[in-house]
């Protein structure tokens, strides 16, 4: 709730006798705010599906002027996500969560997207499922990247797509570690091991990085495939 334009998190056993009351009785957001700053975290998130109207104005004598949430300030490395621009009241929604939390949790989980660009999607979503009536609003001073769900290929950038991509790696045989790869992806045992026992420090020093992460992957998957020694009969 917003009370004389500052914001605060109302617990379950605020006092609402008062505006006084209601204050000291609740967690104001700033407090919030400042203990995350000094958490000398990277990146702080708030996101606050709470703008709604005071409830409590109405028996405190005064005026239903504050609506929503009030604007904070956001310190560096900080974003703070609100359901609706402030000052606006959010909608309930009609299933389980409100509108917001609904166009948030169909987002959240979207791989390889900046929070950045995952809060437009919901801005767009929630402006759509309530006829443009509640536009999502961020305070931000975020000042690196961050990504709710960052797939494994996007967290590595030492090495080329063809060769984080098994099928896109091209064989060529003209080349050592390449032909220990093709007999790598045989499933054949009896090719398999005798291609790691090739494999020596002369022809992993003459093999480039990305043939290197090849091999040692297919090395892997060869021996998940349930390799065993040559025994000869």
């Amino acid at each position: 709730m917003q009370v004389d334009g500052s914001n605060y998190l109302a617990a379950v056993d605020t006092d609402v006798n008062g505006e006084v009351e209601a204050k000291h009785s609740s967690l104001a957001l700033n407090q919030v705010i400042e203990v995350m700053e000094k958490a000398d975290n990277a990146s702080s998130i708030i996101i606050l599906d709470a703008c709604r109207n005071n409830p409590f104005e109405r028996s405190w004598a005064r005026s239903m002027s504050s609506r929503g949430l009030a604007p904070v300030y956001a310190p560096r490395g900080t974003m703070v996500a609100y359901a609706t621009s402030p000052g606006q009241i959010a909608s309930d929604g009609r299933g389980r969560n409100g509108a917001y939390t609904a166009a948030l949790l169909e987002h959240l989980a979207t791989p390889d997207c900046s929070i950045e660009g995952m809060f437009k999607r919901v801005r767009n979503t929630l402006s759509t499922a309530t006829d443009g009536k509640q536009i999502s609003w961020e305070h931000t001073s975020l000042a690196g990247d961050f990504f709710f769900n960052l797939s494994l290929g996007a967290r590595i950038d030492e090495y080329a797509d063809t060769s984080l991509r098994d099928s896109l790696f091209v064989i060529d045989e003209k080349k050592a570690s390449h032909r220990v790869i093709k007999a790598l992806k045989s499933h054949n045992w009896y090719q398999q091991n005798p291609a790691v026992e090739e494999f020596t420090a002369s022809v992993a020093g003459r093999a480039l990085s990305n043939s290197l992460f090849v091999v040692g992957r297919n090395i892997y998957q060869a021996a998940c495939g349930g390799s065993k020694p040559h025994i000869p009969i």
